[in-house]
């Protein structure tokens, strides 16, 4: 055989190797990704509420309502992340509902209980979708508006679902709420291939599934959402843990990873006829506390409640603290006040 023969065969020969060797590599994570789902138990309740399924246009989303059905509707909206659900809200949820409200507290669609399509999820699809159940749901036979209680991105959402459609929703509360000064933007080249990416059915989900390990879970909820890492225990994160492991878990987190749920609400937020207040922790780092001043400087009739010792999630850090300055800013301008719309 000549030098020449002898180069290609082992070309081919490597070749042949890196395709075996790529071949049980993706074998390999194939096998992982169904273990991890395998090894996932259901998602866990947060209280006692009345369970119903609101049958949206793109699917069906779970929901929780507790409270007098002639109390005033408070519409409840979890914060968006790779672990999301409702059960963000449940120290906050039977509490305001034996306040006298009517609650509801649903798990986005992609999340929780909620059926998880595979969707081009962006921004506006929570958008539409609170427009929707604000319509359908909270305020129906009420004649009424949906008070809002919402947090970080998805106050961003409720604030431009409010824009939207002002006449179906009452007052805003908005924790630790974004898109003024971060996430902005749609995203450009790096979000858009990050998507394709985590899109993959093996790789992606491999990379899904990294990102929502125990051990990533309990460093995101201690570094980032949690004042006191004590509060961090095996039980939190194994329930953040079951709600990211159900089947098609990764779609909508992967929008939010790549930034197609972003939005920018100036504009919205300057001009929504609806009282709005501010709740924000103390020790928040994803969106601090000087990040208030950008919403105060455009709408300054917004109070502001700072709790301390809490960070990203003061309704469940310091829930008794949250609750008496929700209550508080509820009742501004008298009972029924708040709810109507300007």
């Amino acid at each position: 055989m000549s030098g020449e023969a002898r180069a290609r065969a082992a070309a081919v020969r490597r070749a042949a190797a890196v395709m075996l060797g790529a071949g049980a590599a993706l074998g390999v994570l194939a096998w992982l990704n169904y273990w991890a789902r395998r090894a996932a138990g259901p998602v866990p309740r947060w209280g006692d509420g009345e369970p119903h399924f609101y049958q949206w246009r793109d699917g069906a989303v779970y929901y929780e309502a507790a409270g007098p059905e002639d109390g005033r509707p408070l519409l409840l909206i979890h914060g968006i992340n790779a672990a999301a659900s409702g059960y963000e809200m449940r120290r906050i949820f039977e509490p305001l509902a034996a306040a006298g409200f009517r609650v509801y507290l649903p798990d986005l669609l992609g999340f929780g209980r909620s059926e998880r399509p595979r969707l081009a999820y962006t921004a506006d699809t929570y958008v539409d979708l609170w427009c929707d159940f604000a319509r359908d749901v909270a305020g129906a036979g009420d004649g009424g508006r949906a008070g809002v209680i919402a947090s970080s991105l998805s106050a961003a959402h409720a604030v431009k679902a409010a824009a939207r459609h002002p006449e179906r929703f009452g007052g805003l509360l908005l924790i630790c709420p974004t898109g003024i000064e971060a996430l902005q933007t749609q995203p450009g080249l790096p979000g858009r291939l990050l998507r394709e990416l985590l899109d993959s059915p093996v790789l992606g989900t491999a990379l899904f599934n990294l990102l929502v390990t125990r051990t990533s879970l309990a460093a995101f909820l201690r570094r980032l959402a949690y004042a006191e890492a004590g509060r961090v225990t095996p039980e939190l994160v194994s329930d953040y843990y079951e709600v990211s492991h159900q089947p098609g878990a990764k779609w909508a987190p992967e929008a939010f990873v790549s930034g197609y749920l972003n939005c920018a609400i100036a504009d919205d937020f300057r001009s929504l006829p609806n009282p709005v207040h501010l709740v924000w922790g103390r020790a928040a780092t994803i969106t601090p506390l000087a990040q208030a001043r950008a919403f105060r400087s455009l709408r300054p009739d917004a109070d502001l409640a700072v709790i301390d010792g809490a960070s990203l999630l003061p309704h469940d850090e310091q829930p008794a603290a949250f609750i008496d300055a929700a209550l508080r800013a509820l009742a501004v301008g008298g009972p029924d006040d708040i709810w109507t719309a300007p």
